[in-house]
């Protein structure tokens, strides 16, 4: 009797200490740019984004069509195929500049996802707009994504 108190014992000890969050999952992406290579003409432009210049917070955008995309895309971009892919668009600004050095997607858990961009941030007496776009895989309609930006700062 004593060790079968021991033996649930430990059980109750281990569930204790156990970790029941699901494993974050890095989700493939492919970064997409409206800018294209200097010197071309017609060069695409992100328009109509609400910026916060007050108070530098970020906002998310989830693309799921093309009549969606042209509501803030502008000029000769490459095409998206809506039926299998989702772009989300991170934007905002810094005083200064940002420079993009890496994006991270990942699932967490119920349709619940974290998009992280990371990278090095300009001292300037100068607001700077900055966007960071990726492609996935379809995501479902009621998904949510946190926007994670980590800067360094440097002197310009």
């Amino acid at each position: 009797m004593k060790q079968l108190m021991y033996l649930f014992a430990s059980l109750a000890l281990v569930a204790m200490f156990s970790n029941c969050q699901e494993d974050i999952e890095d989700i493939p992406f492919i970064e997409y740019s409206l800018e294209g290579t200097p010197g071309e003409e017609n060069l695409a432009r992100w328009v109509n984004l609400d910026y916060d210049e007050k108070s530098y917070n970020a906002k998310i955008l989830v693309i799921n069509s093309d009549s969606e995309l042209q509501k803030y895309a502008e000029g000769d971009y490459l095409p998206i195929d809506f039926t299998k892919k989702t772009l989300i668009l991170a934007y905002g600004c810094l005083s200064g500049g940002f420079l993009k050095k890496d994006v991270k997607f990942q699932y967490v858990s119920n349709q619940n996802y974290v998009m992280t961009a990371s990278g090095t941030q300009t001292l300037a007496a100068v607001i700077a707009k900055w966007q960071v776009a990726i492609i996935v895989e379809k995501l479902p309609h009621n998904s949510k994504i946190q926007f994670n930006l980590i800067t360094k700062t440097t002197e310009s």
